[in-house]
């Protein structure tokens, strides 16, 4: 019987931090995914020989990259539940926020973008994916 009292208490006090590395899991997965695009777009922007264009709709929570043919490169990618697109320093035209990267694999409009998670504990919430003007992709907390 104190063995099963044991376990549970020791499962009352887990099952809250569980939900937040949840969260955290979700927020590094879908960064990760993001970043993993964004180098395959200057990739594909050098081998194709064309502009590749990135486009992130953070009212809509979504991003797609195609290249100057209208190709697509990356399908529309929504964020997942309690996953926001909270900023991003990419120009604004017309819904959309874009940047592309030139054959020759240099970004024409270096910014970021910042995604959120509702779930993850404070502190850890937020992943920034930045896109240099050399075509560097990389990943802050």
């Amino acid at each position: 019987m104190i063995v099963v009292v044991i376990i549970a208490i020791a499962g009352a006090i887990a099952i809250p931090n569980m939900s937040g590395w949840f969260g955290k899991k979700d927020l590094d997965s879908i960064s990760l995914q993001m970043f993993s695009d964004f180098q395959r777009a200057r990739s594909e922007a050098i081998t194709r020989g064309r502009t590749v264009t990135i486009q992130i709709n953070k009212a809509g929570g979504w991003y797609e990259i195609h290249d100057s043919k209208g190709n697509q490169i990356v399908q529309q990618t929504t964020m997942p539940n309690r996953i926001t697109i909270t900023n991003t320093t990419f120009p604004l035209s017309s819904t959309v926020n874009t940047s592309g990267i030139s054959s020759r694999g240099f970004v024409t409009q270096q910014g970021s973008v910042t995604i959120h998670s509702a779930s993850a504990p404070s502190g850890n919430s937020d992943e920034k994916i930045t896109l240099s003007l050399g075509g560097v992709v990389s990943i802050t907390p």
